[in-house]
């Protein structure tokens, strides 16, 4: 790795001649070109448009322009998938840092000045940015929730989706290193959320730039339409199982609907005999007074309604630590006096803004301890 080049933009490229005019203008007009030694690494993946010799028309105007750039092209008809397309990348690159660029989207001109300053002191932390969709109002509601995360959200709404938007990432190598590489799989997968994961198991940081630092395009095309929604899903439940439900006794659902029950059916049968019942509002669904899971010998799992959860306080009656806690429900279907775990299965679109909103006006007890999955 040449230590006199300090940010490598990393670009894999599959049939995208229709966007790299946009895109390599934007990264030779990056303000970071005055004080900042860059180099651009492009690797074209089985490209069957004018994709190749796009990129040789431009190596030398980039050369031009002060970036150092490396072409790479897999002609052998057998593509890899998008994370080995950027583990090629990286593998070729030389930067201390690492800027992940997808060739269908353009940079703001201070995306990398912006992203390196914030880097430089967060050395083990994927930092990221916001951004604008193109065009306007293209998965608005996506767009708006991923925007709106702060400083802790951006944590504690990773089971919803990957909390940092992948075409804005940054990095130190030693991020990328760690975690060693993104998923390689010839399937389309959720590459960036598998890598994120494992990136905080390790103990590593997310940051985002409060900024508009990139247009992030949407089109028929993106390859995160190629990605079934099937593993994304069984990808964000197995992280939820271990990093929440695994360190806890005994939790309620909110909502016996189609996703509460989705993610049910979608617990290892450990966790799922945790689910001690079922909240909800609506009558028809509160008349039926108990879910029965099929898969669990026909467990009877109540259906309560949520002012059961108000209701609650969390004083326990003194007991010894070795005592085994009681149940959380009664047969009767009453919920016993002690502290609450809620899982909450709402509509995936709610913002943050109004997912807070929406749990205030639960006006549960203070202290409930809820965690959002949907």
């Amino acid at each position: 790795m040449g230590d006199d080049v300090e940010v490598s933009i990393i670009v894999p490229i599959k049939n995208g001649e229709a966007f790299l005019d946009e895109l390599f203008e934007s990264i030779v007009a990056q303000t970071a070109l005055r004080h900042l030694s860059i180099e651009v690494v492009l690797y074209n993946d089985c490209s069957t448009d004018g994709t190749a010799g796009m990129i040789t028309q431009w190596v030398p105007r980039l050369q031009e322009a002060g970036l150092r750039t490396t072409a790479s092209h897999n002609t052998d008809g057998h593509s890899g998938g998008v994370g080995c397309a950027k583990n090629r990348a990286v593998a070729l690159s030389r930067g201390r840092f690492l800027c992940f660029q997808d060739a269908d989207d353009i940079m703001k001109n201070e995306r990398i000045e912006k992203q390196h300053a914030a880097a430089q002191h967060l050395q083990w932390s994927i930092v990221g940015s916001r951004f604008e969709r193109w065009p306007p109002g293209s998965t608005g509601r996506y767009a708006e929730w991923l925007n709106s995360l702060g400083p802790e959200s951006v944590y504690t709404q990773r089971f919803r989706e990957c909390p940092v938007a992948m075409p804005t990432w940054f990095c130190h190598r030693q991020v990328f290193d760690r975690v060693g590489g993104f998923t390689d799989a010839e399937r389309a997968a959720p590459e960036d959320l598998i890598f994120l994961y494992q990136h905080l198991r390790q103990g590593g940081g997310l940051h985002v730039v409060d900024q508009c630092l990139l247009t992030y395009r949407y089109h028929p095309e993106c390859t995160s339409f190629r990605v079934d929604a099937r593993d994304i899903w069984d990808v964000r439940v197995r992280e939820f199982e271990l990093c929440v439900l695994d360190h806890w006794r005994a939790f309620g659902i909110w909502n016996v609907g189609r996703e509460g029950k989705r993610l049910l059916r979608s617990l290892s049968l450990n966790n799922r005999r945790k689910v001690h019942a079922f909240y909800d509002v609506d009558p028809v669904k509160l008349a039926r007074v108990v879910y029965v899971d099929k898969d669990d010998n026909n467990r009877r799992i109540p259906i309560l309604h949520w002012t059961a959860l108000r209701a609650m306080t969390r004083t326990r009656p003194p007991s010894s630590p070795s005592a085994e806690p009681p149940p959380l429900v009664t047969p009767e279907g009453k919920v016993n006096v002690g502290a609450l775990k809620l899982v909450t299965c709402v509509k995936y679109m709610l913002t943050g803004g109004e997912f807070e909103s929406y749990l205030s006006s639960l006006e549960l007890e203070e202290g409930v301890d809820y965690f959002h999955f949907s």
